[in-house]
């Protein structure tokens, strides 16, 4: 399957799973934190639906081009899932604004405090190298062919 269609897919999974998240927000231990969880969850359908439009003018090889997909598909659904989980369990430590006046044991605030923090530094480094793969290939093509034993050297009168 094409990559640009499994992105496509899984943008409009998470698209889904938002929405209905949207909808469950009122049985959520705390409903501020599933409103982010739920706008995190819309945004980042849009990041992989952004991926899959830039898929074909990646220039990166094969190998990287799935680290990148894997790296997008993990962050999205899990920056949206660690929101879940503490709408869930009612978390504070990640996100003090949301999870204002709720308190959850240790083990959760870790579990969550951990995925976010992971996940973010997955995104961070799949965004560079799609920014590494969006460079311009005229220069990268110039570079490969202004090497200095193929020019001619300049003929003395």
């Amino acid at each position: 399957m094409q990559a640009e269609r499994v992105l496509m897919r899984a943008s409009f999974f998470l698209f889904l799973l938002a929405l209905l998240n949207g909808v469950a927000i009122p049985v959520f231990h705390n409903p501020r934190l599933a409103l982010s969880a739920h706008l995190s969850g819309m945004m980042n359908s849009f990041v992989l639906t952004s991926l899959a439009l830039t898929w074909p003018l990646l220039y990166a090889t094969e190998r990287r081009r799935k680290w990148i997909r894997a790296m997008f598909l993990f962050g999205a659904y899990m920056i949206w899932f660690s929101n879940v989980l503490g709408a869930a369990w009612g978390t504070n430590w990640l996100t003090p604004m949301a999870g204002k006046g709720f308190h959850a044991p240790v083990w959760q605030q870790i579990i969550v405090a951990g995925l976010i923090i992971f996940t973010v530094w997955v995104y961070i480094i799949a965004a560079s190298l799609v920014i590494w793969a969006l460079r311009p290939r005229e220069a990268e093509e110039l570079r490969a062919t202004s090497d200095i034993r193929s020019t001619p050297i300049a003929q003395e009168r």
